[in-house]
């Protein structure tokens, strides 16, 4: 039996678990969750009154534990409604939703053990898409073997979790060296790691990317932990960290079709102070005239956040072969390449995006259905 004691106080409902934890739930927040039938619609569970009908001075009027192990409650407006425990631990420790679920483990240069899936088996066992999920969520990025070499295979990727976004270039888009290219991932230069459209509102939540062809001298993959590298930075340098998280650059790209902008900063916080996303992109970065001392800091911030990001401590460098593909968090996984010789052969990737929802609900559903 759970060690569980309650004390109505004149600010909320004090719940004690044990001598190990206790929450204090205002008063009105209880009132308005009240999952009773007569405020919920029985089939969708949605609620129906205005809570902001409720008068702001409700109060408790008593409090039990039943034998269930439920909360009963009665309000000063008459009402009364019981909860769960556990509902109510589960409420108290967590207050935003997950965006994929999962503990993040960081990790660097020396990681080569990392999980790899076979897209079969993606296809044909939704326990192993949630698996790969889980890796996502782990380290930010997952490696799929076993395309076919054709310009469909990475559809049936992404069916095994979501809808691709359009965006202005439509869904899938090669990247390889072309005549006269719009963009320098359309040539055979080296690219630093990145993020990809940090000027898009909002930006790609995860990118999918598929080898066709690599037999070029070069053209090695760059992934760089980009919350891995936030939180190195935290603790070498907590001035740099701190500007980089409140002074925010602008970004932007255009063309004949789009003019896309958005601003934000290079390490953004949750309301907890933990690392939810980053953002690192050279050729599309636009920082604004600030003023002297705030661009004296952000400059130094960004020059210390990039020395971490291209250091060889926080690179892994792998050579994607025709067939691989790997899927990538683009809120924290920096990415790029190292230039390649055409003079030796081609190197030809496909590549498409997922919205963060997509991909949330997919693992949430999986772990609803599979238990």
């Amino acid at each position: 039996m759970l060690d569980i004691h309650l004390d109505v106080q004149p600010r909320g409902l004090m719940v004690y678990w044990g001598q190990s934890y206790h929450y204090l739930f205002h008063p009105l927040w209880l009132r308005e969750n009240s999952m009773d039938a007569e405020y919920r619609d029985e089939n969708i569970g949605a609620r129906i009154p205005q809570a902001t009908d409720h008068p702001l001075d409700i109060a408790i009027d008593s409090a039990q534990i039943d034998s269930n192990g439920n909360v009963n409650l009665m309000f000063s407006d008459g009402h009364s409604c019981d909860f769960p425990v556990k509902m109510l631990r589960d409420r108290a420790e967590q207050h935003r939703p997950d965006d994929l679920i999962g503990a993040k483990v960081f990790w660097g240069r020396g990681f080569d053990d990392y999980p790899t899936y076979e897209l079969t088996d993606l296809q044909n066992d939704e326990s192993r898409v949630l698996s790969a999920l889980g890796t996502l969520a782990k380290y930010g990025f997952v490696h799929v073997q076993g395309l076919a070499i054709d310009a469909h295979a990475l559809k049936s990727l992404c069916d095994c979790v979501g809808p691709m976004r359009e965006t202005n270039w439509g869904t899938l888009a090669d990247v390889r060296n072309i005549p006269n290219p719009y963009d320098l991932t359309m040539t055979a230069r080296s690219l630093a790691p990145h993020a990809d459209n940090p000027y898009r509102l909002p930006a790609p939540g995860y990118i999918f990317m598929q080898c066709l062809r690599n037999n070029a001298d070069g053209g090695e993959s760059i992934m760089v932990d980009g919350f891995g590298v936030a939180d190195a930075l935290r603790k070498s340098a907590p001035e740099a960290f701190d500007a980089l998280t409140t002074i925010a650059p602008n970004f932007r790209h255009a063309e004949d079709s789009a003019i896309l902008e958005d601003s934000g900063p290079l390490i953004e916080l949750n309301e907890a102070g933990d690392v939810q996303r980053v953002r690192f992109s050279n050729r599309t970065e636009q920082v604004p005239p600030l003023s002297p001392t705030t661009l004296d800091r952000y400059y130094r911030g960004r020059k210390q956040f990039a020395d971490l990001i291209f250091s060889d401590e926080h690179t892994l460098t792998t050579k994607l072969q025709p067939g691989d593909a790997f899927i990538w968090d683009n809120y924290r996984i920096f990415h790029g390449r190292t230039a390649f010789d055409i003079t030796t052969g081609d190197r030809h990737m496909r590549h498409c995006y997922l919205d963060r929802d997509t991909v949330s609900s997919r693992q949430k559903c999986l772990m609803r259905d599979l238990g």
